[in-house]
């Protein structure tokens, strides 16, 4: 319990000093300590007292690509000048594609300007466009270049995939009542966190905040730090509050890169990429196994700042959430998800709650999403607002459940859209991508909704009011499952479709009934609909 603190020069501003010189710090297996002192495990960093480890920052921690990079390619251009000391260090560039394992990291050997030269040439194309719309709106599909490498490393020795962990908590020892905290800037941690603990009580991730409650301003943060393949989560977040995860680079994570279970923390500007499913991780093929996670698992999150933050890469969804409640002020902006199976999902099994709660999804954007760029099923009225999805086989569909209709109670509850963009197909568009399913699709078989008329994309789905939740992944996620609600309508106001026209690859459909909700369609109000490039005989489909 000691503390530990790595600083040397003072900087010229507020930030703590920094230590300068190149650091490893190496969690092995012990063989002649006791090894489960404390329940700790081995491998592992236990912070009772406070870390403080401030390593060099160079500039920003990532950026968006400047230009695609096609396949062959040894050299990358960013939107923007990268910190010249990204010379001669790691960096991932993110999946553009349908596999989150086509994000790729090489070493920069030389730098102009934004232009990297890198150690040897990409295996996959990663996009770098930004479209302008006939309307004059604009739309960028680029992928990442995320900084990998620190000159502070915190590497577990890894077997199995059993990495080392840092864990800072509260313990009761001899009398006293001891509170860890930890400071972590500019940070590496290689090969860090152990699969197979799924226990929250005992998180075995790269670094977990484990029942600190409220903290006071500053005194435990996570900022523009990377973590550069983990074999659980990489940050996790319970039972604490008033925390910042900031400008963070998570590479190569077991089903969620941030786990937050209490709500009040606040996460900006962090990129996720390569995020694995546990049931299928190193070729498994676990049937049977029903869990469904984010990249940013954030079912048990109130009160959460989210801001500016990127998925790209997730076998699962990007963001998985209860969303905010409508009547609060948002603080929600600038959120992006691609090259995901679902972008947003507001969904929690079976979650039920009072009949009058409303919960929205605000300020995402989604592109390349395999799936559904927002997918809500929820007992909550709900509300999808500010949000772009493009190129997605479903922009968005919403399913509210409860009260049963077998016991003859109803609720006004409705479904709302408004206020967004959905862009059926892109110039970067093509069928072949359109067709092609990565490993994780054909793993799930028929459960997705699985694409429009003819195989075309589909913009909203009218909502579905049933009197339960549909049983989802057992199950198909889009089917209504039960009898539908006695009550509900759908409302969609201020909405924009753009390119919902016929390609080779079917027949584009701005708004469709779900063609797995037979048995009823509530009433749907619509208002102040744009329909741009898009037929007026693809405006609606009814199967």
């Amino acid at each position: 319990m000691a503390p530990l603190s790595l600083m040397t020069r003072w900087t010229t501003d507020l930030r703590p000093p920094l230590f300068t010189s190149s650091l490893i710090i190496r969690l092995m297996d012990p063989e002649d300590v006791d090894a489960y002192s404390m329940n700790l495990g081995w491998k592992t960093i236990g912070v009772f007292g406070y870390l403080r480890l401030h390593g060099q920052v160079c500039g920003r921690s990532w950026h968006k690509l400047g230009a695609t990079v096609e396949v062959g390619t040894g050299h990358i251009t960013l939107a923007e000048d990268p910190d010249a000391s990204w010379l001669n260090k790691e960096v991932g560039v993110t999946t553009t594609g349908k596999e989150a394992t086509e994000s790729e990291v090489r070493r920069v050997v030389t730098i102009n300007g934004a232009t990297l030269t890198l150690d040897s040439a990409l295996k996959f194309q990663h996009l770098g466009e930004i479209h302008t719309l006939s309307d004059g709106t604009s739309i960028t599909l680029a992928g990442e270049v995320g900084l990998l490498s620190r000159n502070i490393m915190v590497e577990g020795i890894t077997e199995n995939s059993n990495g080392g962990r840092i864990l800072v908590s509260t313990v009761f020892q001899n009398g006293k009542h001891y509170v860890g905290s930890a400071q972590v800037d500019g940070v590496e941690f290689r090969n860090m966190g152990q699969e197979g603990f799924t226990d929250i009580t005992d998180p075995r991730y790269s670094i977990a905040f484990l029942g600190l409650d409220a903290i006071g301003d500053h005194s435990s943060y996570v900022k523009r730090s990377s973590f550069n393949v983990n074999y659980n989560v990489a940050v996790g977040l319970i039972k604490t509050l008033n925390m910042v995860v900031e400008e963070n680079v998570i590479y190569h994570v077991l089903d969620s890169g941030i786990r937050h279970e209490t709500g009040s923390n606040t996460y900006r500007w962090n990129l996720i990429t390569t995020v694995f499913f546990l049931g299928t991780y190193e070729d498994r093929q676990e049937t049977e196994n029903l869990n469904w996670s984010g990249a940013f698992q954030l079912d048990n999150a109130p009160n959460t700042v989210l801001t500016g933050n990127v998925v790209a890469g997730a076998e699962q969804a990007g963001y998985k959430t209860l969303g905010e409640l409508c009547e609060d002020t948002t603080w929600w902006m600038g959120n992006e998800v691609h090259n995901a199976i679902y972008g947003v999902m507001l969904w929690k099994k079976g979650g039920t709650g009072p009949l009058t709660d409303c919960c929205r999804l605000n300020n995402f954007y989604t592109w390349r999403i395999s799936d559904t760029g927002f997918y809500v099923q929820h007992y909550a009225s709900s509300l999808i607002t500010n949000v772009v999805s493009v190129d997605s086989p479903l922009g968005a569909m919403q399913i509210i459940y409860e009260p049963d209709s077998l016991s003859h109670k109803f609720h006004p509850k409705t479904a709302n859209a408004s206020h967004s963009l959905f862009v059926g197909v892109s110039p970067s568009h093509t069928c072949e991508y359109q067709a092609s399913k990565s490993r994780i699709m054909k793993f799930y078989g028929d459960k997705f909704f699985g694409g429009g008329v003819g195989g075309g994309n589909t913009g909203i789905l009218l909502a579905s009011f049933t009197s339960g939740s549909n049983m989802a992944p057992l199950m198909t996620f889009s089917n209504a499952g039960t009898y539908p609600a006695l009550y509900g309508s759908t409302h969609f106001e201020g909405l924009t479709f753009h390119n919902f026209r016929d390609t080779d690859c079917g027949r584009g459909t701005a708004l469709m009934v779900n063609p797995q909700s037979e048995d009823a369609n509530h009433p749907t109000f619509v208002k102040g609909l744009l329909f741009l490039n898009t037929p007026q005989e693809n405006y609606m489909y009814i199967p």
